[in-house]
């Protein structure tokens, strides 16, 4: 194997990957740490998320450790070669010529070796059963078994709640115009299952959204491996549905299909709204305001397209035959 200028000043001390940054892109590190792991024996990763994403994964799960676990320094770290992985810092990634999957591949094995695999999640039969038995409970309790189940994730991380409204100043998450009319033109006919603590309130007692508290991304990817189609943005939502093999719609704007989604894949449609006049964000590398600015109004979504994300949906998530008479 091919191996980086990373990897090769590493000789008796086993390589220790740092893996931090958003959930999406921890769980884009995965096939990449995977193929590593096939001839690699002596290695760990260390970062935030074990238990939400490494839980049951037969091959990774045992190199894995949390950032707060007890003797981690001493244990891990101490007799380890650190090595920091930045996707981003990837002259492929940040010139359009390859995914986050495919710039850790390059980070951590040394070229394109992974082929077209994406994140997997693995779960215990315990975790299938509870998964499984949730959506039902909720579509039970909404009276609404005839209904498909699409889950929504409206705002990424960087969306913030300020005194008139929510906004997100990377231009990654839906706005909230666009918002409600995507669910008053889907709430009659599916379930919508709303991701996310930042909210607004357009539920109401004919057609309600489903709010849920106190969820995980664990517990978030098995309600979405139960549902029936997902929407979203740039987040960690269309990675976990990739992940689980649930249909998906993303809307993309300020960042590239190329870079953080799935182009070319029959589970996703992508709506890239930003397309005609985005630039490219150096994110962690530097901050550059005016190409920022560039981005703003990137995730307004006209009428026109709108129609064409419903019309979508419907396609690829149809109506039962009873809905349609």
């Amino acid at each position: 194997m091919k191996l980086n200028k990373t990897t090769e000043k590493i000789t008796n001390r086993p390589p220790i990957f740092y893996l931090d940054g958003g959930a999406g892109r921890i769980l884009c590190a995965i096939p990449a740490l995977e193929y590593y792991a096939l001839t690699h024996y002596n290695f760990s990763i260390i970062t935030h998320l074990k238990d939400e994403f490494f839980k049951e994964n037969p091959i990774l799960h045992k190199y894995v450790h949390s950032f707060g676990e007890e003797g981690l320094f001493e244990n891990v770290i101490k007799d380890g070669e650190m090595i920091m992985l930045e996707p981003y810092f990837r002259y492929e990634y940040y010139n359009q010529e390859c995914s986050l999957i495919q710039a850790f591949d390059l980070e951590i094995n040394g070229g394109y070796c992974i082929g077209d695999k994406s994140p997997s999640l693995h779960f215990s039969r315990k975790e299938e059963i509870d998964n499984k038995r949730n959506i039902e409970e909720i579509k039970e309790e909404y009276k609404s078994k005839e209904k498909p189940i699409l889950i929504f994730q409206p705002f990424g991380a960087s969306a913030q709640l300020f005194e008139d409204g929510i906004f997100d100043y990377t231009n990654r998450s839906f706005v909230m115009e666009n918002i409600v009319d995507i669910v008053q033109l889907l709430r009659k006919d599916y379930l919508i299952l709303w991701m996310g603590n930042l909210r607004l309130n357009i539920s109401n007692h004919e057609n309600p959204i489903v709010y849920v508290n106190e969820m995980g991304l664990r517990e978030w990817a098995g309600y979405i491996q139960n549902a029936d189609h997902f929407l979203g943005c740039d987040s960690v939502g269309q990675h976990l549905a990739k992940a689980v093999g649930t249909k998906s719609t993303v809307v993309t704007g300020s960042t590239y299909p190329i870079n953080i989604s799935y182009p070319d894949d029959d589970m996703v449609t992508i709506f890239d709204v930003g397309e005609e006049r985005r630039v490219y964000e150096p994110i962690r590398i530097t901050m550059d305001q005016k190409r920022a600015e560039k981005n703003q109004g990137t995730m307004l979504i006209d009428d026109q397209k709108i129609d064409n994300i419903i019309e979508s949906i419907h396609t690829n998530c149809p109506l039962p035959a009873s809905k349609l008479s």
